[in-house]
């Protein structure tokens, strides 16, 4: 009986642990999200400048470009159309996006209102703004993780700690 209990004890600890970590790889994951939205938002901005390719094509090439064709908030898009408006699948699918905050969203939301919208001149401007705006967003990202990746850590091993020390 109390082998059993000091397995449930390890393994309390090793969960409580296991979930700090995972929050704080989730702060990392944000900062990659991030990057690889501005680094797409610059290839579309270079296809509607340069190319007459229409935004499903665009966002295809995007996902198989920057994302190596694995599920993002651009291949779900054009995957969710069907009979949506284009801003509607593009809200969809920011909202099952995991790593990015509300306020992400938000911005990115934006951006989705007047998508396809604008004559190449109008995309080409909102696309300039909505990258600055997101390069304002890496660096608030990477702040987080500089200033919580530890404090999640170390939050989820004590706490694992003292749940473990309440329980003996």
């Amino acid at each position: 009986m109390i082998i059993i209990k000091y397995i449930c004890l390890i393994c309390i600890f090793l969960t409580s642990s296991k979930i700090g970590f995972i929050k704080s790889k989730n702060l990392k994951k944000r900062v990659e999200e991030l990057n690889k939205i501005e680094s797409s938002f610059n290839l579309f901005k270079t296809k509607i400048e340069y190319t007459n390719d229409v935004i499903e094509d665009i966002f295809n090439q995007i996902s198989s470009i920057i994302y190596s064709n694995r599920t993002n908030i651009f291949f779900n898009t054009i995957n969710k159309k069907e009979n949506k408006k284009l801003f509607e699948s593009w809200s969809s699918s920011l909202e099952e996006n995991l790593y990015l905050k509300e306020d992400d969203k938000e911005l990115l939301k934006i951006f989705g209102k007047n998508l396809g919208k604008l004559d190449k001149k109008g995309q080409v401007f909102q696309l300039d703004e909505i990258i600055s705006l997101i390069k304002k967003q890496i660096q608030k990202a990477e702040e987080d993780v500089k200033k919580n990746e530890k404090m999640y850590k170390s939050l989820g091993s004590i706490i694992g700690a003292i749940i473990v020390i309440i329980l003996i």
